[in-house]
């Protein structure tokens, strides 16, 4: 009978993050993850949860969620290669609201649910002398969300359909690392393009009225910069620590 391969190694590690977006929406996530990992070879597999605390600011309206998300990834990694891959499923809720100076000041409960999938490729290149490591890599990010319908509370109140969107995007950039005796601080530059950007057309009506306005959507196609930072500490044999921007 074959035997079930041992882990070579394993970690319990915590993670935290703070992110801005800007764009025609401005959002500002912050992440607190816990996850445990094992390494059998040259592969890692592990899994991690996540809470989710999430603001965002646009012509007039804004929204303050929070919400908590459950992911599994892993890491092949042979010889100076690095294959890695996510699977991430989520929900949140919280508040929108909607204000027009003097006329209308209003607010809805809002909940919905996302998942996500990424696969990434890298070359490692190590600058020996300097404690360097730098790798070029390229991804693919696919992301679906739902927005349940809601109804508002306030003057002229509207009640909002059921909001789907899916975003398929490339992803080209560099990760650079230096590393130190039980640490290590990054840097990760990248570009982001959407090769599908689709947005479902959302009903809207007037509560008390009984028709309906159909609004057409308006995903577009975009390209984005990212720019990710952070360090990673080792608080003892497996115990990890992060922290990233």
């Amino acid at each position: 009978a074959a035997r079930r391969a041992k882990p070579m190694h394993n970690s319990v590690w915590v993670s935290t993050s703070v992110g801005e977006k800007k764009g025609d929406i401005t959002r500002r996530t912050k992440t607190l993850n816990l996850g445990v990992d094992e390494q059998f070879g040259n592969v890692i597999l592990g899994v991690f949860a996540s809470y989710l605390d999430q603001s965002s600011d646009r012509d007039g309206f804004s929204s303050e969620l929070n919400g908590y998300a459950f992911s599994s990834y892993g890491k092949y990694s042979p010889q100076n290669h690095d294959f890695t891959w996510l699977l991430q499923y989520g929900k949140t809720k919280g508040s929108l609201n909607r204000s027009i100076t003097g006329v209308v000041n209003n607010s809805a409960d809002v909940r919905s649910k996302f998942a996500a999938v990424k696969a990434e490729y890298g070359y490692r290149l190590a600058f020996d002398p300097m404690y360097l490591q730098v790798k070029p890599f390229v991804g693919l990010m696919f992301n679906v969300g739902e927005q349940k319908p809601f109804t508002e509370k306030g003057n002229l109140p509207v009640s909002v359909g059921a909001i789907n969107a899916q975003r398929l995007a490339l992803e080209v950039g560099v990760e650079v690392k230096k590393y130190f005796e039980n640490a290590y601080i990054y840097l990760k530059p990248s570009i982001q393009t959407d090769l599908m950007a689709r947005t479902r057309d959302v009903d809207i009506r007037f509560v008390g009225t009984p028709n309906s306005i159909p609004f057409k959507s308006n995903a577009q196609k975009k390209t984005y910069f990212a720019l990710g930072l952070g360090t990673q500490i080792r608080l003892r044999k497996n115990l990890l620590a992060e922290l990233n921007f």
